[in-house]
C-alpha cells in the first residue's frame, strides 16, 4: 500500500508554486530500480553498491510471494473487464492500482516535505499490517462526469478509516482539506470516458461479476490484497513511509 502525491507538470512559479495534491494506497507489486556508476574506483560507493546489491538480494523472496497474487489478480480483473466489453462496452485498463486516502487538490510546493514528515512519524508508531477482501464490482463517476471507473469495493472500513484519520489529522494542521465523510475505499481497475453513464449495474452484469468472483473463490490471492507498503509520490519522486514486510 502507498500514499501518492500526484503532482502533474505544472510551470514551477518561484518557491510559491501550487501543485495538486492527492494521498493513495498503491496496490500491487512495486519493483525498485538501481542505477550505478561504471567504473567505481572510491572504496566508499563500491561498498554502497554491494550493499544495495545484498537488499535486492534481500527482497526478491518477498517479491518472489507476491508474484502469485500478482498474477491471479490480473487474470480476474481481465476476466471481468471482458464481461463489460463484451456488452459493446469500451473499458480500458489501468496500470496502477491504488487506494485513494485523500481528496486531490492544490498544495503549496514548500509544503509537501512537511506533510510527508507528519504523516511518515504518525505511520511508524501506528501503522500495522493488515488484509484487505474484494466485495463485488461497481462503476464510479468522478465529479465532473468526464470519466467512469470499474471499481472493486473493499472490506476493512475500520481499518482504512484508521489511516485517513491520520492523514486528515495532518492536512487539517495544514489547513488542507480532509477526506469525504462517508468514503467508499475502493480499487479502481478500469475507465471508460463515455459520459452519462448510470453507474448502478444492471442485475445480469452482476451475476456475471458474482460468477468470476466463485471462479477464483479458491485461489485467495485473488480476493485478497494485503496493505502494508505506504509510500509518497511528488512528481517522478517516490518516498517510502513503510517499510514492507
Amino acid at each position: 500500500m502507498a500514499f501518492k502525491f500526484r503532482i502533474p507538470n505544472i510551470a514551477f512559479r518561484k518557491r510559491m508554486s501550487w501543485f495538486d495534491f492527492t494521498i493513495a494506497c498503491v496496490v500491487g507489486v512495486l519493483a525498485g530500480f538501481y542505477t550505478f556508476k561504471p567504473g567505481l574506483k572510491d572504496a566508499r560507493e563500491a561498498l554502497e553498491r554491494r550493499e544495495a546489491l545484498k537488499e535486492i538480494q534481500a527482497r526478491r523472496q518477498a517479491e518472489a510471494e507476491r508474484v502469485e497474487y500478482s498474477s491471479h489478480l490480473d487474470t480476474m480483473i481481465d476476466d471481468i473487464i471482458e464481461i463489460f466489453n463484451n456488452e459493446n462496452e469500451i473499458w480500458k485498463r489501468l496500470v496502477e492500482f491504488h487506494i485513494s486516502l485523500s481528496k486531490t487538490f492544490p498544495i503549496r510546493f514548500h509544503h509537501i516535505e512537511s506533510i510527508r514528515k507528519c504523516i511518515q512519524n504518525e505511520l511508524s508508531v501506528s501503522m500495522i499490517k493488515f488484509y484487505t477482501r474484494i466485495e463485488n464490482v461497481r462503476i464510479l463517476t468522478n465529479e465532473d462526469g468526464s470519466t467512469s471507473f470499474l471499481v472493486f469495493n473493499l472490506d476493512q472500513h475500520r481499518q482504512f478509516s484508521k489511516l485517513v484519520e491520520i492523514i486528515d489529522k495532518i492536512l487539517d494542521e495544514h489547513r488542507y482539506p480532509k477526506y469525504y465523510e462517508n468514503p467508499c475505499f475502493h480499487v479502481s481497475f478500469a475507465y471508460s470516458t463515455v459520459k452519462n453513464r448510470e453507474e448502478k449495474l444492471p442485475k445480469d452484469w452482476q451475476e456475471k461479476c458474482q460468477s468470476v468472483f466463485k471462479q477464483y473463490q479458491c485461489q485467495p490471492s485473488a480476493m485478497s490484497i494485503i496493505i502494508d507498503d505506504i509510500r509518497l509520490k511528488a512528481g517522478k519522486r517516490t518516498y517510502q513511509l513503510t517499510k514492507s514486510s
